[in-house]
């Protein structure tokens, strides 16, 4: 069983365990198109959908850590 501690990760390039604070999170926002199917068999886009990804950066080897 997995235990999960709030707080702190574990970088898969260099296997450090990293403990942060929130402000050490960055967090980046994506914007993707809303694709709908509609009844008559067409495609239509309907706006965007905005997606946020939240990650900190591994001060021993700058990889990005998603959370």
């Amino acid at each position: 069983m997995i235990k999960a501690i709030p707080n702190q990760v574990v970088c898969k390039n260099c296997m450090a365990k990293l403990e942060y604070e929130s402000s050490d999170v960055i967090q980046t926002i994506t914007k993707y198109p809303n694709i709908e199917f509609e009844p008559d068999g067409r495609w239509v886009i309907n706006g965007f959908v905005k997606v946020a990804h939240k990650h900190i950066e591994c001060p021993i080897c700058k990889a990005k850590v998603k959370l």
